[in-house]
């Protein structure tokens, strides 16, 4: 980014630049961080740096100024992509064409230094330079903003900063080109063009940090929002099984409970017959596959709709909203003959159920020792049986 008209400004500004470049350094060594960030506070370090190094030069330091400092800029335009590339999770090819463009380019700013010397030509390469820079970076925050919809708010940010420093740019660049143009000509032929072009690097720096630390902020907000979901359904899932556990389905019967004046509710309670004979007798590796034997057999049994949670040890609990009694007798008895004609490698077992019917007022306490009440009746009555009642207050010995 050359120019023969820059002044003290430009190297003001290019300090500034360099201390905003530092402080993201900084940060980027001493905080926890995403891919990406590390790679973007060396690339403005190395533009800031470079644009000083041309920022000073005098005829005596032209030669170093123009290879120095421009390949310090065409260096950190290469990083940029790389850390826009590595925070988004684009291929890792993406940033070979600047790369590849580097040594090119440091060898025609040398004959355009050297041989024929041509600012205004040095001046269109390096802007041709920047703004492909700047478009690759435009083009990999859309499609970050695409991908990742919660970020988007972020990646837009990050968008107008880009597109600002490429209407900085500009100017500078039409006027090296000598392209007259009515709309231009208020701006390419004028001072203001070299003062929008000495700006660009500092809002590069520094526009460019603010955004992509809210970015990162965006991220990591977003990440714990997720972590915390995941750990909320953790909480709520039984490890063995897959199953809701007992917190979760008490959550559950609190919703579906709220319909029951319209439309049924049942609730099965499931225990494994004899399940202590097994883990005695098997081990219990053998129990746990028990376990996990009658998880999938209510699984195929039950609706999308219904909710099944281990509720500790060998009980289980089937919540069917819209199901009668009756109905949610016949899901049971499925199961059972499920686990008596499947052949399977562990030993057999049967299971035995009490099923209640639910009413509005209804605790789960009270819905749980209801249908409990049931299956200690089925228990009695030599097990492997359903015994269930739609009225609450019914002898659940006498029910089958």
């Amino acid at each position: 980014m050359t120019s023969p008209d820059l002044s003290f400004a430009s190297l003001i500004i290019a300090v500034l630049a360099v201390m905003t470049a530092s402080y993201a350094l900084f940060l980027a060594l001493t905080r926890p961080s995403y891919p990406g960030w590390r790679a973007w506070a060396a690339s403005i370090l190395l533009g800031s740096i470079g644009f000083a190094v041309v920022s000073v030069r005098s005829p005596s330091t032209l030669l170093f100024s123009v290879l120095v400092g421009n390949g310090l800029v065409a260096l950190s335009g290469v990083l940029a992509v790389t850390a826009y590339r590595r925070f988004i999770g684009v291929r890792r090819t993406i940033e070979r064409a600047w790369m590849c463009a580097v040594p090119p380019l440091l060898l025609s700013l040398a004959w355009l230094t050297i041989v024929t010397p041509a600012a205004r030509v040095r001046v269109v390469l390096m802007g041709v330079y920047s703004v492909s820079v700047a478009l690759a970076l435009i083009v990999l925050c859309l499609r970050g903003a695409a991908r990742q919809q919660g970020w988007r708010s972020g990646y837009l940010l990050n968008v107008l900063v880009f597109a600002a420093y490429l209407a900085l740019l500009a100017p500078r660049t039409f006027e090296a080109l000598g392209t007259p143009s009515a709309l231009l000509n208020a701006l390419t032929f004028s001072p203001l063009a070299v003062a929008l072009y000495v700006m660009a690097p500092l809002v590069a720096t520094t526009g460019g940090t603010f955004a992509l630390l809210l970015l990162h902020d965006d991220r990591r907000r977003m990440e714990v929002a997720a972590l915390h979901a995941h750990l909320g359904a953790l909480s709520e899932t039984d490890g063995l099984t897959g199953l809701v556990n007992r917190r979760g389905l008490e959550a559950r019967f609190r919703v579906e409970v709220t319909h029951a004046d319209s439309r049924p509710l049942s609730f099965a309670l499931v225990d494994i017959d004899h399940f202590k004979r097994i883990n005695d007798e098997h081990g219990h590796l053998v129990g746990d596959r028990c376990l996990k034997r009658l998880t999938d057999a209510l699984r195929r049994a039950s609706r999308s709709s219904d909710c099944l949670a281990r509720y500790g040890g060998e009980e289980f609990v089937l919540l069917l909203p819209g199901a009668n009694v009756t109905q949610a007798r016949a899901t049971l008895r499925r199961v059972q003959d499920m686990l008596r004609l499947e052949s399977h490698p562990i030993p057999s077992f049967t299971i035995s159920a009490g099923v209640a019917a639910c009413r509005t007022d209804d605790a789960f306490s009270t819905a749980f020792d209801r249908a409990d009440r049931l299956l200690y009746s089925a228990k009695r009555a030599g097990r492997d049986r359903v015994h269930g009642s739609d009225d609450a207050f019914s002898n659940p010995s006498t029910v089958d």
